[in-house]
């Protein structure tokens, strides 16, 4: 019974530092420009970004259309090898560009983390093809 309990603490151990090693600082830059706020497209962005398998040196992109303007967001993979994005990590970074680049767009990521996150406000609308569904 000892022997049962000692390896259900390892692996418990092992999963928390997994999880905990994907949270860290964000570093982050603001771009300006176009101003208009993105928030409300951030969770639909990362949670179809977390679905999806981006290859290396690559990136997966979406367009929603906001009232007046446009928000473009990017995750790009900075690695040599295939992953998803980290939900977490995604919501993390786009939240904290939006909120504190008074809404004009950056760029950053989770330091050490794979994927470098783009939000990007413009004006006009999605091209066609390339508006998601909010």
């Amino acid at each position: 019974m000892f022997f049962k309990f000692n390896i259900g603490f390892i692996i418990l151990s092992v999963a928390s530092t997994s999880v905990l090693a994907q949270n860290g600082p964000v570093s982050f830059t603001c771009t300006g420009g176009t101003t208009g706020d993105c928030g409300a497209f951030i969770q639909t962005f990362c949670k179809n970004a977390a679905l999806a398998t981006v290859p290396p040196l690559t990136s997966i992109g979406s367009c929603f259309n906001g009232n007046g303007f446009r928000c473009d967001f990017n995750a790009f993979n900075t690695f040599n090898s295939s992953n998803t994005p980290f939900l977490t990590n995604c919501q993390a970074v786009l939240n904290i560009i939006n909120n504190d680049c008074s809404r004009a767009g950056g760029t950053g990521n989770v330091v050490g983390a794979q994927f470098h996150y783009t939000v990007d406000p413009n004006g006009g609308q999605c091209g066609a093809g390339f508006q998601c569904p909010s």
